[in-house]
C-alpha cells in the first residue's frame, strides 16, 4: 500500500517537529555528568544537573541546598564567587558565605591536584547558576512557551492525519483487496487460509501497530512538555522511571530480557500458523482436493506427524536458549540425563519407530494389503509407529514388530493390484501319468480355471509342463484374480473344479506307484463318473515264451496212449 501524499506529508511533519526538537527546543536542564565524577560517590546537583560528586552523601546534599540558594539569589553575582587555597584544604565563597570545602580526601582517586579540581568545581558551579537564572528569565519563558504551544500543534496535526489516514486509506484499502480476493492463499485450486482470516488478522496488527504509535507520540509529547520548563524538567525522568517501575517490575532485569521474550514468542507464532497450514494441507490431501505426484494420500497424516514433530523439535532448538530457566547448567544436565535414560530404555521402541518410517516410505505394504513375512502369511488391517498387525485366514490377530520387516523377505500379493492394476497370479501344480494325453490336460485344466470364481476371463489363464520326472509330467495352472484378500477360498474352489473336471474326462488323479500295480482293479474314478456297463477286468497272464511251461503241469508222454512199455 503506498500514498504519496500522505507520506510525503507525514515526512514534512515529522522533519519539521524534529527542527523544533533538536535546532530550537535544546532542553534547558542537562544531565551531563561531570568527567571528575567518580564511582559510589554521592552526586552535587543543581535543577537536577550534577556538577561534581564528594564521598559523603549527607555533605553532597548540603552543598547542593547551598548552592541552589546561591542560583535563587539574584544579588549575589557571579564574579562574587572565589575559591580560597589553605594547606591542607580549599574554601569555596560566595561573598563571604562559606559554600563548602574541598579536602585531599574527597579528591583521592582523581589524578588531579586539590587547586586545580577546585577550580575546575567552581567553573562548573558558575556555569550551572548561569544556565539556571537564563532558563527562569521572562524571556526564555516566553520562547519555550512559543515553542511548546508549536509542538502541541504538531502532535495534535500528526494525531488527526494519522486517524484520518487510518480511516480513509488503511480500511478503503483492506475493503478493496477484500473484493478482490487476493489475499486467500491457494493451491491446486484449494483455500488453505481463506481470504477472511488473513483479512481480519491484517486488520488487528494493523490496529495493534497504530495504538503502539499513538501511545509513543502521546509519551514522547508530553516528555516534550515537561522538558520545555525548568520546574518540571525533573519530572521527565520520574515519568520515565515511573513508567518504568509500573509496566515492568523487575525494572532493568525484564528489559534485557524482553528480546529474548520476543525471540520466544515470535517462534512460537511462527510455529503455530505452520502447524495450522501443515493441517489443511493433510486434511486437503486425505480428502483428495489436493493431489500430488507419487505421494499417496494415506502417506498425508504420517507426513503430517513427522512434518509437526520436526517443526517442534526446531521451535524447541531455536527457543531453548533463549529460555533462563532451561539455560541453567543444572537444568541442561538434568535433561541430558533424563535424554540419555529414555534412549537406553527406549531403544528397542527406537528401532521400531525407525523401521516403522522406512517401511512407511519405502511402500512395501498399506493397511489392506494381503503379505507373507516368513511363515505368517496374512492381511495387515492395522499399522501404528512401533508394530504391524495381520489376521490370517483362521482370524487370529499377529502383532510384528517393524524390526523384522527390515531383516526377513516380505512378499506382497496386492501392491502390483494396487499400483500397476496388474492382477495376482496364482499358481497350483499337479502329476499327471505319460499315457494321458497333454493336450487334454491343458483343456481340463484351463476349463477348470474357467468355472472358478474370481478367476479373471482376461488375461488369459495358461498351463506349463514344469518338469518331466521319471513316472509322470508335472503340470502348472496359472490363473489371475484380482481377489489376493480371498486366496484361501480361490485356491480351495479351483483344486475342486479341477478334480471334477478330471473326472468327467476320465483323468485318473493317482500316484504313479498306485497305477502300476492296479492292473486288473476298478477304475480310479467315482462310481458316477464310470460307464453303466463297465466291468472291471480280470488279471491276464500269459507266456513270455511258447516253449515254457508252468512247472506243476506234468508233461504228457512221448508214448502213444495205451501202449505199455
Amino acid at each position: 500500500m503506498k500514498f504519496p501524499r500522505l507520506s510525503a506529508l507525514l515526512k514534512s511533519l515529522i522533519v519539521l517537529c524534529l527542527l523544533v526538537l533538536t535546532l530550537g527546543v535544546t532542553p534547558p536542564t542537562g544531565l551531563a555528568q561531570n568527567d571528575q565524577a567518580i564511582e559510589n560517590n554521592a552526586p552535587v546537583v543543581l535543577d537536577s544537573r550534577t556538577l561534581f560528586t564528594l564521598p559523603s552523601e549527607s555533605r553532597a546534599e548540603s552543598v547542593s541546598e547551598q548552592i541552589t540558594k546561591i542560583a535563587n539569589d539574584e544579588t549575589i553575582t557571579l564574579d562574587r564567587l572565589r575559591l580560597e587555597n589553605e594547606e591542607s584544604e580549599t574554601d569555596f565563597y560566595a561573598g563571604n558565605q562559606l559554600i563548602f570545602t574541598l579536602t585531599d580526601a574527597d579528591i583521592q582517586g582523581t589524578g588531579k591536584a586539590r587547586e586545580t579540581l577546585a577550580t575546575e568545581y567552581l567553573l562548573s558551579i558558575q556555569n550551572a547558576i548561569k544556565t539556571y537564572r537564563q532558563v527562569r528569565s521572562s524571556e526564555y519563558l516566553i520562547r519555550y512557551g512559543v515553542q511548546a504551544a508549536i509542538a502541541t500543534i504538531i502532535f495534535i496535526l500528526i494525531i488527526w492525519l494519522l486517524n484520518s489516514s487510518f480511516k480513509k486509506r488503511i480500511i478503503r484499502k483492506i475493503d478493496q483487496l477484500a473484493e478482490e480476493e487476493k489475499w486467500a492463499i491457494r493451491w491446486q485450486g484449494e483455500t488453505l487460509v481463506n481470504q477472511e482470516r488473513c483479512l481480519f488478522w491484517t486488520w488487528k496488527g494493523i490496529k495493534l501497530f497504530k495504538q503502539i504509535i499513538l501511545l509513543l507520540l502521546v509519551l514522547l509529547h508530553l516528555n516534550l512538555l515537561l522538558l520545555f520548563f525548568p520546574w518540571t524538567a525533573y519530572l521527565s525522568q520520574q515519568l520515565w522511571g515511573a513508567l518504568g517501575n509500573a509496566i515492568l517490575p523487575a525494572g532493568g532485569a525484564i528489559l534485557r530480557t524482553l528480546p529474548r521474550l520476543l525471540v520466544v514468542l515470535l517462534t512460537i507464532g511462527i510455529t503455530a500458523v505452520l502447524w495450522r497450514l501443515l493441517r489443511r494441507i493433510r486434511q486437503r490431501l486425505e480428502d483428495g482436493r489436493i493431489t500430488l505426484e507419487k505421494f499417496p494420500a494415506d502417506l498425508a497424516r504420517p507426513t503430517y506427524y513427522l512434518l509437526t514433530g520436526g517443526l517442534i523439535l526446531i521451535a524447541v532448538a531455536i527457543a531453548f536458549p533463549f529460555i533462563p530457566i532451561l539455560n541453567s547448567p543444572t537444568v541442561a544436565a538434568l535433561l541430558g540425563v533424563i535424554l540419555i535414560l529414555g534412549i537406553i530404555g527406549s531403544w528397542d521402541a527406537i528401532q521400531n519407530l525407525i523401521a516403522g518410517i522406512m517401511i512407511l516410505y519405502s511402500r512395501a505394504f498399506t493397511v489392506g494389503d494381503r503379505i507373507k513375512i516368513g511363515d505368517i502369511e496374512g492381511i495387515v488391517f492395522d499399522r501404528n509407529g512401533l508394530i504391524t498387525r495381520l489376521r490370517n485366514s483362521n482370524n487370529e490377530v499377529i502383532a510384528l514388530p517393524h524390526r523384522r520387516f527390515l531383516r526377513e523377505e516380505v512378499v506382497n500379493y496386492t501392491a502390483s493390484l494396487r499400483e500397476r492394476k496388474i492382477p495376482l497370479l496364482l499358481h497350483t501344480q499337479i502329476l499327471i501319468p505319460y499315457h494321458t494325453p497333454w493336450r487334454l490336460v491343458h483343456k481340463t485344466l484351463l476349463h477348470a480355471a474357467q468355472k472358478t470364481r474370481y478367476i479373471l476371463p482376461d488375461p488369459k489363464s495358461f498351463v506349463l509342463q514344469k518338469q518331466l520326472t521319471d513316472t509322470a509330467i508335472l503340470y502348472e495352472l496359472n490363473a489371475y484374480t484380482n481377489a489376493p484378500a480371498l486366496m484361501e477360498k480361490v485356491y480351495g474352489e479351483l483344486h475342486q473344479n479341477i478334480v471334477d473336471r478330471c473326472n468327467e474326462v476320465g483323468i485318473e488323479l493317482v500316484s504313479p506307484q498306485y497305477s502300476a500295480v492296479r492292473d486288473g482293479n476298478m477304475a480310479a474314478l467315482p462310481p458316477n463318473y464310470l460307464p453303466d456297463d463297465y466291468t472291471a477286468s480280470g488279471f491276464r497272464v500269459s507266456a513270455i515264451k511258447a516253449d515254457i511251461v508252468p512247472s506243476n503241469v506234468q508233461k504228457k508222454s512221448s508214448h502213444p496212449k495205451g501202449k505199455e512199455s
